[in-house]
């Protein structure tokens, strides 16, 4: 009685749904690690439309099959059980005392340069 939920819809099944974009957070103990945007295909073709030839888009369609094909045979692997899942906990962290963060870049006592936080977007043709 104490949640809200007229808007809440948990499912027990795929629901179809006609969305552009959606976010995948990834929790952890200390709160949200990270989010990512995933856009949807219908959305993604039209960007792609606008920057590369239909010739180009069409090679691309046709590099693409090999792809899916990988992804139905460990889609059907997954499905049946059959994985190998590797897992090395606390591996190939960065010590946060090695991290140097202002508004303009990150900067890893590991890698050479700094990565930089100032980017332009590369997408103003496509959208």
């Amino acid at each position: 009685d104490d949640v809200i939920d007229e808007r809440l819809d948990i499912l027990f099944r795929d629901k179809p749904a006609d969305m552009d974009v959606a976010f995948l957070n990834s929790k952890g103990f200390g709160g949200n690690n990270a989010s990512a945007t995933v856009l949807a295909p219908k959305v993604v073709e039209k960007m792609l439309a606008r920057r590369y030839s239909d010739a180009q888009i069409s090679a691309y369609h046709k590099k693409r099959e090999s792809v899916r094909l990988v992804a139905k045979a460990y889609d059907t692997e997954a499905s049946n059980g059959d994985l190998s899942v590797i897992y090395h906990f606390g591996e190939g962290m960065i010590n946060e005392e090695n991290l140097t963060v202002s508004d303009k870049s990150v900067s890893i006592a590991e890698f050479k340069s700094p990565i930089s936080l100032e980017l332009k977007n590369r997408y103003t043709d496509m959208v």
